[in-house]
């Protein structure tokens, strides 16, 4: 069956663009159209991915978590050297007050460790945050922030962010990518990035695999300014339930940070 005449597949492309241009309201209503009509006209092999996609839309709890292992590359632990972009743990939790506005507003609670030496949890560096973020534009958020030290290595303050992130499929290509700055109220200022390429390679026990390069880059001030510039490639897999897990190379080419070059992997989830 073409796709033109596949019952609501047009009000679900309507439904597409204006999620893409930010009308989350209008979004949900055309995608509630396609739904409607895909089961009056007897069905389309879409409507399940438009079910989704509308639950998706009003959602209002959302929440990640990653862990990501990495030598710290310095015997003496975290501490012993500036550490930028090595071991660290963190998660986060969030709850829109109205999923469907145009830019909504979510309370934010967050908490994050660094890796020891021994690539577990360093209890003495996590950190706590809660706050609020608004989404002004799709993919872009601003946050602010009280950071609540829990481990003895942190401190609590203030703290502003800026993150903007998306994705886009080019033909067989998925390019995605991140980025972020912020301050915090003492002065200290911070910025970070990533992004990524990938083809489909095949699957392994069911698991679709992707390859592809990557580039990281990161700096931070403080007592001292860190920071570091890596490029790699690497593999990704994805899990039912959203889980991914991801295996990189990266070569630091740029910056005063450890860890050196070395493997890295990555463990996430989102809901």
């Amino acid at each position: 069956m073409a796709a033109a005449a596949v019952p609501g597949f047009d009000l679900a492309t309507r439904a597409y663009a204006r999620l893409a241009a930010g009308d989350r309201r209008g979004a949900d209503a055309l995608f509630g159209a396609a739904i409607a009509a895909a089961d009056a006209g007897g069905g389309a092999p879409q409507a399940a991915d438009w079910t989704r996609a509308r639950q998706q839309l009003r959602r209002r709890w959302s929440g990640d978590a990653f862990v990501l292992f990495r030598d710290a590359g310095t015997p003496g632990g975290a501490a012993a050297s500036p550490v930028l972009g090595g071991g660290q743990s963190g998660g986060s939790l969030a709850w829109r007050i109205d999923p469907l506005a145009r830019r909504p507003l979510a309370v934010l609670a967050r908490v994050y460790a660094a890796h020891d030496d021994r690539d577990l949890i360093d209890g003495k560096t996590t950190q706590a945050a809660l706050g609020v973020r608004w989404q002004p534009l799709p993919g872009v958020s601003i946050a602010a922030e009280r950071l609540i030290a829990v481990g003895r290595q942190t401190s609590g303050d203030w703290n502003f962010r800026v993150a903007v992130g998306g994705e886009r499929q080019l033909g067989p290509v998925r390019v995605d990518g991140y980025g972020e700055a912020g301050a915090r109220g003492n002065g200290d200022v911070y910025a970070g990035g990533e992004a990524r390429a990938a083809v489909p390679v095949g699957r392994v026990a069911g698991v679709g695999l992707s390859a592809g390069p990557g580039v990281w880059g990161s700096i931070q001030t403080g007592f001292v300014t860190v920071s570091r510039v890596d490029v790699g490639a690497g593999v990704t897999g994805r899990l039912p339930a959203g889980v991914a897990v991801r295996a990189d190379y990266r070569w630091r080419v740029a910056g005063n940070a450890a860890p050196i070059s070395g493997p890295a992997v990555t463990v996430s989830v989102g809901f």
